[in-house]
């Protein structure tokens, strides 16, 4: 049985309209303050940076904390290839150890044997079972970046995905999902069942609900098909419903 609420949905919107999550250019600076913390707090890191997936399909960078880690992807983006558009595309993380033995990215790694980075580390940047980017490290050192790397650098990639997905999210209330706008419906109805449950018994919110829970397991129903039954005054939870609501 389905939820009768998209909750992920519900919290993000009404958190958002509160001012409690950031949007387009704010969260864009919280990336970038998360990439700059990453590289002061990992040993050994040159830079660090972000790839983002945008809504056509390209890829673009955010949040770089030197002009290095912009140049590196943007050959990435120009040439077709590299290691952290393979993570975005795979889902996986990719680590080089040596740039100039790696031959996965020939183009790509004959480029960034220019600059002076010798091993990198791209893990994706995953949202609610979607792949929105990566983050990266560059290091200028020889299996610079180990499996602790990973590590610390993962503290930063889940709040990375949350700030961006966040901003990727519709803002206008016309443009809720149809499953949204029939959760808002389906909490009206049980709202108005719990009314006609307090009056009619002389009792409270909580003991409203819990008449029409336990009728849900009686019956073996949803929530909202007692509520509606409740409104309806076909159920069975002790009222005769609106039909007999203001009847005296």
């Amino acid at each position: 049985m389905s939820a009768d609420f998209p909750l992920d949905e519900l919290s993000t919107l009404f958190a958002r309209a509160r001012g409690m999550l950031p949007t387009g250019g704010t969260a864009t600076q919280a990336v970038e303050s998360l990439a700059h913390a990453a590289k002061d707090d990992i040993p050994g890191v040159l830079g660090v940076g972000i790839t983002v997936t945008n809504q056509d399909g390209s890829q673009s960078s955010t949040g770089a904390t030197d002009s290095i880690v912009r140049k590196l992807d943007d050959l990435q983006y120009s040439i077709g290839e590299g290691p952290c558009l393979t993570a975005v595309t795979t889902a996986r993380t990719i680590r080089i150890d040596d740039i100039t033995t790696e031959d996965r990215w020939p183009r790509w790694t004959e480029a960034a044997s220019h600059f002076p980075v010798r091993s990198t580390l791209s893990v994706p940047l995953i949202h609610a079972g979607r792949t929105i980017g990566a983050m990266k490290a560059y290091s200028p050192d020889l299996r610079g970046l180990t499996q602790e790397t990973e590590s610390s650098l993962r503290r930063f990639v889940v709040p990375a995905a949350a700030l961006l997905a966040t901003a990727q999210i519709p803002e206008a209330p016309a443009r809720l999902s149809a499953d949204l706008r029939d959760a808002l419906g389906r909490r009206d109805s049980i709202g108005m069942a719990k009314g006609i449950l307090m009056e009619r018994h002389g009792i409270g919110p909580e003991d409203a609900l819990a008449k029409m829970l336990n009728t849900c397991r009686e019956q073996r129903i949803t929530l909202h098909q007692t509520a509606e039954d409740t409104i309806t005054g076909t159920g069975n939870t002790g009222t005769e419903g609106i039909r007999g609501h203001h009847e005296f």
